[in-house]
């Protein structure tokens, strides 16, 4: 999922940025995403384990046979934030210039082959 939203969010940084100094703004929104995203999601989920560890060890919950630990907590609450932002903001994202997944997976699996004639 992390590469589609990469590749999505740099195509359309690339069509609203300036095209002078465009690799600058490109290379500062990587460096404020990666370094600012990265860091705040390193620390608030340490603080988050540290506040559920002994909630959950009191616990005593097992799924499928698995004791549940704090780790499996993290993967849920980070699985349904994402489902979260993905139902919030998505419909609000629309890019004109944007091809139907249907158009897509056409060129993709019936591309278009030209051959020169010759005379």
């Amino acid at each position: 999922m992390q590469p589609a939203l990469d590749l999505g969010s740099v195509s359309m940084l690339m069509r609203i940025s300036p095209s002078k100094n465009r690799s600058a703004y490109l290379a500062n929104f990587s460096l404020i995403t990666n370094i600012v995203g990265q860091s705040l999601s390193y620390v608030l989920a340490g603080m988050f384990l540290a506040k559920i560890s002994p909630m959950i060890a009191s616990l005593n919950v097992s799924v499928a046979g698995s004791p549940l630990n704090r780790f499996h907590i993290l993967f849920l609450v980070s699985g349904l934030l994402r489902f979260l932002v993905l139902i919030v903001f998505l419909p609000k994202i629309s890019d004109p210039e944007a091809y139907t997944t249907q158009t897509m997976l056409q060129s993709i699996f019936k591309p278009k082959i030209t051959v020169p004639l010759i005379k």
